[in-house]
């Protein structure tokens, strides 16, 4: 239905993905609507397991678009292609972090209906570590009365291998189980590279989604896991996890039983990371950076950045502390801080000394008096002091108050 594009923020110089509605399908009443639906439904859910939207308008020709995150990183049915199928730790991870964004939207009373492969999108977050991001909203069906669904009764929407039995008889009458099938049969495909169900034509495929039972998984496939996936994909949805949360909790279980594999994830990461760098999108109907945007290189400027930042706090802190003890302590009496004094540099070289003072005796600059210490160490014992006649003498002026002063 859509074309997505990159595009730059002309006064942010952000990034950003912007989704399309196609020439020929942009002159349907129906389809405007259901583009604007996908819209209102992925702007209801704020969790970082979805792939959050911007902004929704009209261009000049009327062709609707909407601004969404721009994604680096490619989808699990480029993994697949690539690496081939997944071990059961990283499956049971991924999905895991697929229950979060799902869980947001069942709570809010919308049903995904699409869940499949190339709408689960795996990139990362700022400090490297792996995201799994749900995408296209597209035939999301809302459960609390708003228009989210604009399909017929009768009318088959979405991809069919990942349809449940109750999709392909009715799409109006799904429920949250019916992701759960979804998320079922993705697992499956994940970890043996084949669907639990197919057929050549659409008749033969709803015959067996409806009427078969799926082959057994491999034995590499732990026995919890296994258990777990079939009962994803029973026919009967009340045989069903009757909650995403109550997939999860199973999901939890199945990671329990193994250790983490960080080499399928390294090879995992070394997969988006070349799609990301490679021109033009390989990804299908998703957007990735054409530069391979390096977290590690990132999360070392924020460590120095933030070294240098609390250096000069602390340096500043000390400075203000220090300048608050000389203005306010008084000097220290020979009897308690004996002084230390070094041989008295040549005149010519002295320099006037930084001392506390005491602000009950200071004297400004203003009314000091102008002679030397040479010229007052010059005069006799014997002279008297010049008197000032009464006619003739100032007040002097008022202390100054030293106490909030920095020096």
């Amino acid at each position: 239905m859509g074309v997505v594009i990159e595009a730059t923020h002309l006064e942010l110089g952000t990034r950003f993905a912007v989704k399309l509605l196609r020439d020929d399908l942009a002159r349907s009443p129906d389809a405007v609507k259901r583009f604007l639906r996908e819209a209102r439904a992925a702007a209801h859910l704020r969790g970082e397991n979805v792939c959050r939207v911007h902004d929704f308008g009209t261009l000049d020709d009327g062709v609707p678009f909407m601004v969404m995150e721009l994604l680096a990183g490619c989808d699990f049915a480029t993994l697949l292609d690539q690496l081939g199928p997944m071990t059961p730790e990283l499956v049971t991870r991924y999905v895991l972090q697929v229950c979060t964004g799902i869980a947001e939207a069942h709570a809010l009373g919308i049903v995904h209906r699409d869940l499949k492969p190339t709408n689960l999108f795996r990139t990362r977050r700022p400090d490297g570590g792996v995201l799994i991001k749900i995408v296209d909203f597209g035939l999301a069906k809302s459960l609390n009365g708003q228009d989210f669904s604009l399909t017929q009764t009768t009318q088959v929407m979405g991809s069919p291998r990942y349809m449940s039995p109750e999709q392909l008889k009715s799409s109006k009458s799904v429920d949250p189980r019916n992701d759960i099938w979804s998320l079922g049969v993705v697992m499956y495909e994940l970890l043996t590279g084949m669907r639990p169900f197919d057929g050549e034509t659409m008749t033969e495929l709803a015959l067996n989604i409806t009427n078969d039972q799926p082959p057994p998984l491999p034995d590499t496939v732990p026995s919890e896991l296994a258990r777990t996936i079939m009962r994803c994909i029973e026919k009967d949805p009340a045989k069903r996890f009757q909650s995403i949360a109550d997939l999860a909790a199973a999901l939890e279980l199945c990671v329990a039983e193994h250790p983490r594999d960080v080499a399928a994830d390294d090879a995992a990461t070394s997969v988006d990371t070349t799609l990301a760098t490679m021109p033009g999108d390989s990804a299908g109907d998703h957007v990735g950076e054409r530069d391979d945007a390096r977290p590690k290189g990132h999360i070392r400027l924020v460590i120095v950045v933030s070294t240098i930042l609390v250096a000069a706090i602390a340096l500043y802190v000390a400075l203000r502390r220090g300048d608050d003890n000389a203005a306010v302590t008084p000097a220290p009496t020979p009897a308690t801080a004996p002084l230390h004094l070094a041989p008295a540099p040549p005149a010519a070289e002295r320099q006037p000394a930084l001392v506390p003072v005491d602000a009950a005796t200071f004297v400004s600059p203003l009314d000091a008096d102008t002679t030397t210490d040479d010229a007052t160490e010059a005069k006799p014992k014997h002279a008297k002091p010049h008197v000032v006649p009464k006619h003739d003498r100032k007040r002097a002026p008022p202390p100054i108050d030293l106490s909030r002063s920095r020096y």
